[in-house]
C-alpha cells in the first residue's frame, strides 16, 4: 500500500490515537478531538494532560486570496485586519501593510532581485522610517547596503 501524506494523516490521527510504532508495547501516547469541519479541538497526551488547540478558541484567522492563489489579506476573527498585501504583474510583493497601519514597500531591479525596502511604522514621516538600498553584482550578490534609519542596524 502506497502511503501518501494523506493516508499517514489517517493513520495516525483519524482513529483519534496515535501509538508508538516499533515497540512490543502498543499503548496510547496521545489522544485527539476533532471539530464538525475536521480541525484538531483537544490533544490528551499519556498523562491524561488536556491541551486545547487554538482553533478551539473564539480567535481565529482567515485569509483571502486572488485569483492567482497569492494571499491578499488576513483578518482576526473575520473582520480585524492583521495584514494586506499587494502585488504588481510579476507577482512581487509590492507593498504589505500591517493592521496597525506600518506599511512595508518593496522595490525590484531589472533582474528581479531586491532592490530596496522602504519601512514606515504608522505613517511616513515619523522618526521610525527606514530605507534600506542594495546594489548587486552580475551574479546577484549584495555588493553594497545602505539604509536611512541607523536605529535598526545590529550594532553586536
Amino acid at each position: 500500500m502506497k502511503y501518501t501524506k494523506f493516508r499517514i494523516f489517517q493513520q495516525l490521527f483519524l482513529n483519534n490515537n496515535v501509538t508508538c510504532v516499533g515497540s512490543g508495547i502498543a499503548q496510547n501516547y496521545a489522544t485527539y478531538t476533532y471539530s464538525n469541519n475536521g480541525l484538531p479541538l483537544t490533544v490528551k497526551d499519556a498523562k491524561n494532560q488536556l491541551t486545547t488547540w487554538p482553533e478551539a478558541s473564539v480567535f481565529y484567522i482567515t485569509a483571502s486570496y486572488d485569483a492567482l492563489n497569492r494571499p491578499t489579506a488576513l483578518l482576526e476573527n473575520g473582520t480585524v485586519s492583521l495584514a494586506s498585501y499587494a502585488y504588481h504583474d510579476l507577482s512581487r510583493r509590492t507593498t504589505v501593510t500591517l493592521g496597525n497601519g506600518t506599511t512595508t514597500g518593496y522595490g525590484y531591479d531589472t533582474q528581479s532581485a531586491l532592490a530596496g525596502l522602504n519601512q514606515y511604522a504608522t505613517a511616513a514621516g515619523t522618526g521610525q522610517d527606514n530605507t534600506w538600498s542594495y546594489t548587486r553584482n552580475q551574479v546577484q550578490d549584495i555588493k553594497a547596503a545602505s539604509w536611512t534609519n541607523n536605529s535598526y542596524q545590529w550594532t553586536g
